[in-house]
Order: structure tokens, then sequence, then C-alpha cells
């Protein structure tokens, strides 16, 4: 397998991308270059509490259509044939053959799942033109618990979710065609329901998804708003705004560029801009100008131990 992986300044530089959290984009560099030569991971969970990312950043990878997760676990990094082209004398070809199948390749090179009706193959990730997907499918996070869940976040039968979640439990024959699933305000991200059909509660899915999004954004804010996550660090930008940097930029970086103090090069760049308004940047570059930086200090560290 090739060793070395390499990015599109087209995908990377868009506004789609760039508006993304910093984390985010983070994340989806480390399952980049994890990614086999066909572009597929088999442990994207691990990379992510590797990284110290959240199920927030890999759900907005999802969303956004930077990768496609599978019932298996596996995903697909929708943009990896834009990214990469592997010589042919190191080329090897993925194991998730499965999930390949699944998959087509546009004129573009993006891929993008084969339609039911197309291939008369119902693949793992299908929908319904409800966009609730049937039993047993994945969750759009990517990560499967113990027995996977369904691509709306909601576990099907049996299954459970991290124990950072709280589960809810709906019997079969209680949900009607326009029931509604009541759930008590608590912080939750994923709700588990036992085998509901893909055709009913539709409404009430995404009443439940979108309020646990807003439980979850609600209780950073004050958790914020409370001191009790006090960034370490903050780097003043063109617009006279600040970009705060926090512990999870100091993991993630540190797996990056292990040889550099990380931390201690966010307090240089910060003295660095305040003394170089002319160098500030916007928010939106402010990730690369960051990689670029640690980059630089570990190749001169490198140079120094040769």
């Amino acid at each position: 397998m090739a060793e070395r992986r390499m990015f599109s300044k087209t995908i990377m530089g868009s506004d789609t991308f760039t508006d993304m959290p910093a984390s985010t984009q983070i994340l989806y560099v480390h399952l980049s270059l994890q990614a086999d030569d066909d572009g597929f991971l088999g442990n994207p969970k691990k990379i992510q509490k590797m990284t110290g990312c959240t199920i927030d950043d890999f759900n907005g990878l999802v969303d956004e259509n930077f990768i496609i997760p599978f019932k298996s676990g596996v995903i697909a990094i929708t943009h990896w044939k834009v990214h990469n082209r592997v010589r042919s004398d190191r080329y090897k070809e993925t194991i998730y053959l499965k999930e390949k199948s699944q998959l087509r390749e546009t004129a573009t090179g993006v891929y993008e799942l084969i339609p039911e009706e197309e291939n008369g193959i119902p693949s793992d990730n299908h929908m319904d033109t409800n966009g609730i997907p049937s039993d047993n499918h994945m969750d759009t996070n990517g990560i499967p618990s113990d027995n996977q869940t369904d691509t709306n976040g909601i576990p099907s039968d049996n299954q459970t979710v991290s124990e950072r979640y709280t589960q809810y439990s709906i019997g079969k024959d209680s949900v009607g065609k326009d029931s509604l699933v009541q759930v008590s305000p608590v912080q939750v991200s994923s709700v588990e329901v036992s085998s509901v059909s893909s055709s009913t509660g539709v409404s009430s899915y995404h009443d439940v998804k979108k309020e646990a999004s807003e439980e979850t954004k609600n209780k950073k804010e004050k958790e914020r708003e409370n001191g009790r996550e006090e960034p370490i660090t903050v780097l003043p930008l063109r617009d006279g705004k600040e970009y705060p940097l926090f512990q999870k930029h100091v993991t993630a970086w540190d797996f990056m560029y292990p040889l550099v103090d990380v931390e201690q090069e966010f307090f240089r760049m910060k003295e660095f801009l305040e003394e170089h308004p002319e160098e500030r940047i916007a928010a939106s570059s402010i990730n690369m100008f960051m990689m670029n930086w640690l980059r630089a200090e570990q190749e001169m560290i490198k140079s120094r131990r040769a």
C-alpha cells in the first residue's frame, strides 16, 4: 500500500470545508491519512478518539458528504479519487470489497452510492423516499455501537449506543402512522427505538434528532459561559476577532507532529501575530496556518537531530 497521501486544494479550500470547525477538519485529515489505496477505512471510531474529536465532528463530515458510512462500520472518503492517484506498482486493492461494490465513481472522480433500483441489490446505506432507513441500518455518525444503528441515528432492535448518550425504548406496536415520540428535555445525541418501520414516525425522528442537537449545542455554550472550558490561548485574526485554541487542538496536532511542543508553539503563533498584524489571516484559513507552522517546526527539529 502506498505510504503517501495527497489533498486537493479544490476540496480542502472549498467554503464548505473551511466553514467546518477546526476539529472536524482535523478529523477529516486523519481519516484520509489512514485510508487504504481505495479510500476505505475500517476503524473510524478509533481515529476519532485518538484525535480527541467528537461525534459531532464525525456527523459533520457525513452531513456534508465528505465521508460515506456503511453498516459494517467501514467508511469511504467521498473525494478520494480527487485527492489521490496511486501508482499501479504501489496500488493495493481494498479488503472492503462489499462496500466498494456499493459505490460508483462519477465523471469528476467522486464516490457515490449506487441506487438500489440500478443494481437490484439493497445497499447497506439505502434510504427510502422519506429519507428514513429501514431497520438495522447504520447511524450517520458512521461508528456503529455493539449491534450498529440506522442511518437516522436511531438504533434498531436490541442495539446500544455509547454510554455518553441517554437511551429510550418504544414498543413496536405503540408507534402509529401519526404518533410522536415524546422525549424529556435531556442532553442526548442519539435515541434508542425498538423495531420501528421506516415508513412511520418520520417527523418524530427528525424532531428528536433536532432537539438532541440543540440540547448538545446549548450545553457547550453554557460550559463556555461558565468558564469550564477555558481556551489555552487565542490567535488574533485579520478582522480583529480572536480564534480560541483548546486542549483538543493540542491533542489533535500532537498526533500529527509528535516532535513538536504544540502547546508552546500556539503561544509562539500568538506572539508572532500580535507583533506582525499584517500577517494575520481570516478564521477560514487559520487551520492551514497552524498546519504550515507546525510542519516547518517539525522539519527543523528533524534537521537538527540529523
